[in-house]
């Protein structure tokens, strides 16, 4: 059976020299640590405030013992694909730190770690090497090596940037958060070798290729604990917000154009077309289009509100429940592909329509008529193939 961690997540949050100004929420998500099984670490991380910092490096500079735990400056780490999580620390007790042996590797059971390696950490008495299935995943914390050390052979540590569920921060997971995503974050910690699970197969997500198969876990935004914030997302479609990969985002195949759509910005587009241009052949006398609030002042002739308004989750458009409307995207077998390559006059195989198709459920007293339309850019109004 693996040894549990204890991650000293009750911290977070305070106000305190020990600590972050602005740390990961009291109100984490996660389950509280079980009981210790034998894995406790005797080290702590302090960050100390830019003052201590000058305070340090001044004192021992006129003087002061290089065993004095206060006058030594804090360390900063600095992990290259991790920008802006550039962060100072101090480890206590630092003697007791400083007189372990430092690695390049570990092994636990009959697997090797690395550092860069992302790990998986036990907090719920599952046995190291435990066969998992796909949605076992979130029963571990992961965490990215920094630092191995050891006195010797059963005791091993680690010093480890931690990654969070979306749904563990101020704030909770948005929508563009995938069900396999997770935020890296520079909140460091001291672990026991022996907490580790297993091997996380976490991948960086650069969002440069929208075309890319995200297999398993991925990261591709931060979160520094010091100013309590996430890092900035790629913003894709007209609405500029970013991209959710467990959702469809649609290319536009004019070459002036080149905008990644979002699958739902495109089917609500096609549906309010659709709406517009049928409402008056046929609509039950009930459905009548929603009146639209005109925006309040100040008296001022200025909005009393800025920025974009949330729209109420309990409201409707007026098509819902008359017409409803799905993307097909018709992709070609590689032996077609290539049959129709060779026919092509100028060399190109042509390209295949991706298509919307939309249903009108209004006449409740006969099947539902179903037709596909072309996909229109929302950009540049050319039809996407």
């Amino acid at each position: 059976m693996s040894p549990v961690s204890k991650r000293k997540r009750n911290e977070v949050g305070r106000e305190d020299i020990s600590t972050p100004a602005a740390q990961l929420a009291k109100e984490s998500q996660r389950p509280p640590s079980p009981p210790s099984t034998g894995a406790e670490c005797p080290f702590t991380i302090e960050y100390p405030t830019s003052a201590q910092s000058r305070k340090a490096k001044r004192r021992k500079g006129v003087g002061g013992s290089a065993d004095d735990e206060d006058l030594v400056a804090p360390k900063l780490e600095h992990v290259e694909d991790l920008k802006g999580l550039d962060i100072t620390y101090t480890i206590r007790p630092r003697t007791l730190w400083e007189d372990t042996k430092k690695y390049r590797n570990f092994v636990v059971g009959d697997e090797t770690f690395r550092i860069n390696d992302f790990i998986y950490i036990n907090h719920s008495n599952i046995a190291h090497g435990a066969t998992l299935k796909n949605t076992d995943e979130r029963q571990f914390w992961v965490a990215r090596v920094l630092e191995v050390r050891a006195k010797d052979q059963q005791h091993v540590y680690l010093r480890v940037f931690w990654a969070y569920w979306p749904d563990e921060l101020p704030g909770g997971a948005q929508e563009y958060h995938g069900k396999h995503e997770l935020v890296v974050s520079n909140h460091m910690e001291i672990i026991d070798a022996m907490t580790v699970a297993g091997k996380a197969p976490v991948v960086h997500w650069k969002e440069s290729d929208e075309k890319e198969d995200l297999e398993g876990l991925y990261w591709r935004q931060t979160f520094n604990v010091s100013t309590n914030r996430l890092s900035h997302v790629r913003k894709h479609c007209i609405c500029h917000q970013p991209y959710n990969p467990d959702h469809t985002l649609i290319g536009c195949t004019n070459a002036l154009c080149k905008i990644w759509l979002h699958d739902e910005c495109v089917i609500r587009d096609a549906l309010q077309k659709t709406y517009n241009r049928k409402k008056d052949d046929g609509l039950d006398s009930q459905e009548k289009e929603p009146e639209i609030e005109k925006p309040t002042t100040n008296g001022k002739g200025r909005r009393k509100q800025r920025g974009k308004t949330k729209k109420d989750p309990q409201s409707k458009d007026p098509w819902d429940g008359l017409f409803s409307a799905e993307i097909e995207l018709k992709r070609l077998k590689e032996e077609d592909a290539n049959s129709e390559a060779e026919t092509d006059g100028d060399g190109d195989s042509e390209e295949q329509p991706a298509w919307i198709v939309i249903t009108d459920h209004r006449d409740k007293d006969k099947e539902p008529s179903v037709w596909k339309e072309s996909i229109i850019c929302l950009a540049c109004k050319n039809a996407i193939k």
